[in-house]
């Protein structure tokens, strides 16, 4: 004679299944924010090596973030150095969509642009993907007006370039406004003082433990906590943003 399960039974084996499953959630969780700070960590080493393969073939000069105050700039200027040439101008990097989420130029914690500018997103995917570039160094070329092209040699920095940050967790694009929206996270333009509180304070930026993946301007990759980088040192509460003590 057959037999089959009673109600209490099966209820009995669901909410065994449920606690299996919540027991279970936590560390696939777990492993999963850990693969995507390896992801988004090897990514910035990527680019990294691509600003230094860049700087070796332009007497120096490193990429800059914006053309005209426009951004994307740095992703057109290293495409090639991450296999991504082709493209004719900034213009057609930011239309294409390998160079925003997903890409080497992405972080895979990224949580997208808000509501607020999700047309721009979609017109643009490829201007935003997670990492941007630190506007304080080499930010800005402009053949328009040349008086206001920020664009540097590595050689004339006046501290450690291992201490300075190029890339980074944050948007690449109107990074200041994006904080208003709590999509940002670092290298923004440096205001007054009270930006290392508010760095230190940023909830949404704590992505990786507490902490941002950065690619350094000797072309190294590695993580800092979100208090040091915002701390600054030596007194300096801009000392890992910009070029000068």
């Amino acid at each position: 004679m057959r037999q089959s399960f009673t109600l209490i039974e099966l209820l009995i084996v669901i909410a065994i299944i449920a606690i299996l499953a919540g027991m279970l959630l936590p560390a696939l969780n777990k492993a999963r924010d850990k693969a995507q700070a390896i992801k988004c960590l090897a990514n910035n080493k990527q680019v990294g090596s691509a600003i230094v393969q860049y700087t070796a073939d332009y007497e120096d000069w490193l990429p800059t973030g914006k053309f005209e105050g426009n951004s994307g700039m740095w992703k057109y200027q290293l495409a090639p150095y991450v296999g991504m040439g082709g493209l004719a101008t900034r213009g057609d990097v930011i239309k294409d969509k390998r160079f925003g989420v997903g890409s080497v130029f992405s972080c895979p914690k990224f949580s997208g642009v808000g509501s607020k500018f999700a047309s721009e997103f979609k017109t643009y995917p490829g201007q935003t993907g997670g990492l941007g570039w630190n506007d304080n160094v080499s930010g800005n070329f402009s053949a328009a007006n040349p008086t206001t092209t920020t664009q540097i040699k590595i050689s004339k920095f006046k501290r450690q370039i291992s201490e300075t940050a190029l890339v980074g967790d944050t948007v690449d694009d109107s990074q200041w406004t994006y904080t208003e929206y709590g999509h940002y996270c670092i290298l923004h333009n440096i205001r007054d003082a009270n930006d290392a509180t508010n760095r230190r304070n940023e909830r949404v930026c704590r992505r990786h433990s507490d902490g941002l993946n950065i690619a350094w301007a000797d072309g190294h990759a590695s993580w800092i906590s979100q208090a040091e980088i915002s701390q600054g040192k030596n007194g300096n509460y801009g000392w890992y943003y910009t070029i000068n003590h």
